[in-house]
């Protein structure tokens, strides 16, 4: 049934997993995922409320989204792995805080430290670039994007990340249909594009533009090992202001300046989404359905 006229729409969105997809409202998240025999599970868990306001406060909510998206997100993608090899064991809470942590690892490393690296190596042949706090943030920066697209173009000639990012065309067609408050079929997701002004990938963006202005008002002086701390400090509250941002664009779409700001990220999901087909739309109709209860 579409959604009326009248009816409140609840704010609701996800992420692809291996042959599902996540949905996420304020109160529970729902993954479907397709098994090896065709069939569809469905599994809806409540997510865990908090009361202090000061985690509702602007900058602290983002903070607060990303933890519980990187905790509830990475054992999904469990969950999912496992239904793929027909099983259905959740798996053990370590497992899962494990693959964050070494997640977590790998990211400071591959995008704050190597970026951090190549710049100040690249300084001490530059008196302007050692110099210039803005100028160091900037080919930092650069570097760092640079990085992060030729990591997801690397993951996109996989063909079984493909297909996850097909399921992540097909979440978002389901977004989008529920937000144009029509019917939740595989006909009518595929009237919408794969791209969506809140998607993950644009939030990442959003982060690394950022970045750029905060790692600039830092000093030049510091020795690489400060740099680097000061960056991983920084982070959550870079992370919370590109949390807004993100919120901000997706509202104000028709405003030509937040469409400017989103337009690299829905730009870089031309690779990060692809073309889903009735079965993947069916898993995220599934997932959104379930979610909604």
């Amino acid at each position: 049934m579409p959604v009326r006229k009248e009816q409140k729409l609840i704010s609701a969105g996800g992420q692809a997993l291996i042959e599902g997809v996540l949905i996420r409202t304020k109160t529970h998240y729902a993954i479907a995922v397709r098994s090896p025999k065709g069939k569809i599970i469905t599994t809806r868990k409540k997510i865990l409320t908090h009361d202090l306001s000061i985690l509702k406060w602007p900058i602290i909510r983002g903070i607060v989204a990303l933890i519980e998206m990187l905790t509830i997100g990475t054992k999904a993608l469990g969950y999912s792995a496992n239904i793929a090899a027909e099983s259905e064991d959740e798996g053990n809470w370590w497992q899962a805080l494990l693959s964050i942590l070494l997640g977590i690892v790998f990211a400071l490393a591959l995008f704050k430290y190597v970026p951090l690296l190549i710049t100040n190596s690249a300084a001490k042949y530059s008196p302007q670039l050692a110099q210039s706090g803005f100028l160091f943030a900037l080919l930092e920066g650069a570097i760092k994007i640079l990085i992060f697209v030729l990591y997801i173009v690397a993951l996109s000639f996989s063909k079984e990340i493909r297909r996850v990012f097909a399921y992540h065309g097909a979440e978002h067609q389901a977004v989008h249909c529920y937000e144009h408050r029509l019917s939740l079929t595989p006909k009518n997701l595929g009237k919408f594009p794969t791209m969506h002004a809140r998607c993950g990938t644009s939030y990442l963006l959003f982060v690394l533009i950022l970045s750029i202005l905060a790692y600039a008002l830092l000093s030049n002086e510091l020795s690489l090992w400060e740099k680097y701390t000061y960056r991983i400090l920084l982070l959550p509250l870079i992370a919370g202001v590109a949390y807004e941002v993100l919120k901000l664009a997706a509202k104000f779409q028709k405003n030509i300046i937040f469409r400017m700001l989103s337009w690299p990220g829905i730009a870089l999901q031309r690779i990060t989404t692809q073309p889903s087909d009735m079965q993947q739309r069916e898993v995220a109709i599934a997932a959104m359905k379930s979610a909604l209860q």
